[in-house]
């Protein structure tokens, strides 16, 4: 199924970017993707980003401190590897 329509930008959170990687290198594992299909879709998506079309918003403080609350510590300056 494909999105018709849709305001733009769409918003991904780094949690769905980081889904995203992998999803795809969960594909390359399987063999179901070549890897210059996952390098593709990689150079898609940081495509997209860069021309409005999806954004990445960062997660809201109350979701980091809840994460916190485990006793996880949180960098909220990391950079993703397709960012």
């Amino acid at each position: 199924m494909r999105i018709q329509s849709a305001e733009l930008p769409l918003f991904f959170s780094p949690l769905g970017e980081l889904e995203l990687i992998n999803a795809l290198q969960l594909r390359l594992f399987r063999k179901e993707m070549l890897s210059v299909q996952v390098r593709r879709a990689q150079a898609a998506f940081r495509a997209d980003v860069a021309n409005g079309v999806l954004a990445i918003i960062p997660l809201p403080e109350d979701i980091l401190r809840a994460v916190g609350t485990f006793g996880v510590s949180v960098d909220r300056e990391v950079r993703y590897p397709l960012a």
